[in-house]
């Protein structure tokens, strides 16, 4: 009886050391993340800036007689992106790979429909939130106010994705007015995002990326 004992005694020591060594692994866990949050913060600002770096181009997709756009495109994501693995169960992020894929489209020539290209980009960051998503993961989540000015219709790379600036947001009136080489189109629109980073080799990257816009605002300016 007494060995019965002296075993299931054992076997309460050692639960109670595994959970005790669970919980202290858990809040340096924490702890270590916490002081991690204002350096993923600022990741993520650095990366919309240097997006904003490659938004604007100085001619259409069409006439362009180089890869330049593609390349300075693709050195902001293979600086900022890791190409860890999404779960099945966020389908809707878009992953590096898609990203590179979506860029590629939106400077392909064959595939573009429209004339216009973005002439100057803007934005500012709002309600930036860091929360810990699992072992070395965050998830980022944040609102981008959007500010453009394009040359006329177009399609454009942002910070989660592409979007266009296509016909049915404007007025036959104010398509009319585009056909005069003196017009262009001042776009802002409020995208809320989401960002879910990993934790590579000591520097925090992106894993995958969501976002919609709540807000936009389209207008026809004089140059």
């Amino acid at each position: 009886m007494n060995k019965k004992f002296k075993r299931i005694n054992r076997g309460l020591i050692l639960g109670a050391i595994a959970l005790v060594a669970t919980i202290i692994y858990i809040s340096v866990d924490y702890y270590n993340f916490s002081k991690e949050k204002p350096l993923i913060s600022e990741q993520v600002e650095n990366y919309i800036q240097d997006m904003l770096t490659v938004m604007p181009m100085d001619q259409p997709v069409k006439l362009m007689t180089d890869n330049s756009a593609y390349d300075r495109t693709k050195e902001v994501i293979e600086k900022y992106w890791s190409a860890q693995n999404i779960s099945n169960s966020q389908h809707w992020y878009i992953s590096k790979s898609d990203f590179l894929s979506y860029i590629n489209t939106v400077y392909g020539k064959s595939s573009s429909i429209y004339d216009g290209y973005v002439e100057s980009a803007d934005a500012s960051i709002s309600s930036i939130k860091v929360s810990k998503n699992g072992p070395n993961v965050a998830l980022i989540t944040c609102t981008i106010n959007l500010r453009l000015t394009a040359s006329d219709l177009c399609d454009f790379i942002h910070m989660t994705g592409t979007d266009s600036i296509p016909e049915w947001e404007f007025t036959n009136s104010n398509l009319n007015k585009l056909k005069d080489d003196n017009t262009s189109i001042k776009i802002e629109r409020r995208y809320e995002c989401e960002f879910k980073m990993y934790r590579v080799n000591g520097t925090w990257k992106i894993g995958g990326a969501n976002s919609y816009y709540m807000d936009m605002s389209n207008s026809i300016i004089e140059d």
